[in-house]
């Protein structure tokens, strides 16, 4: 009998940690926040003429950099 008990509790215990709130449909309003978006630790890649890239490359850097550049209010280097 006791057997029986402890298991109950056991399972009690384990079943009483996945309990949710809410249905997962439903997005809580508000309740989070955007701790980091990179800006701090990122920065744009530049290419140097005599670089050697493939194409998909290209389009990795290009997409990093107008990915910053609309995030992160980056701004194209002035020429010297």
């Amino acid at each position: 009998m006791w057997k029986t008990r402890l298991l109950l509790c056991l399972l009690l215990i384990v079943s009483s940690g996945c309990e949710m709130t809410g249905r997962m449909s439903n997005p809580v309003a508000g309740g989070s926040a955007i701790v980091d978006n990179g800006c701090n630790w990122t920065r744009p890649i530049f290419i140097d003429k005599t670089d050697k890239l493939s194409q998909g490359t290209v389009d990795q850097i290009l997409a990093h950099n107008m990915t910053g550049q609309r995030l992160c209010g980056w701004q194209p280097s002035k020429k010297n």
